[in-house]
């Protein structure tokens, strides 16, 4: 990844599908690169939640086992 497309993925992460599209057209970004920060986009919002699930199964069991 070059740092155009990581420096892209990090000011449009947290906004709107409709406000990137804007950003990236207004800054002329080109295609692959835009391909590249889109696919990344499309791979962050993706949903995470039964991920997030078992790391709080698995963090709950372990501060059971903790002697506080």
């Amino acid at each position: 990844m070059n740092d155009r497309v990581e420096e892209l993925f990090h000011q449009l992460a947290d906004v709107s599908p409709e406000e990137r599209g804007r950003y990236l057209a207004a800054e002329n970004v080109d295609a692959e690169t835009r391909a590249q920060v889109e696919a990344l986009l499309a791979f962050d919002s993706s949903d995470s939640v039964p991920f997030e699930r078992d790391i709080a199964a698995t963090a709950s069991g372990a501060l059971a086992t903790l002697d506080v």
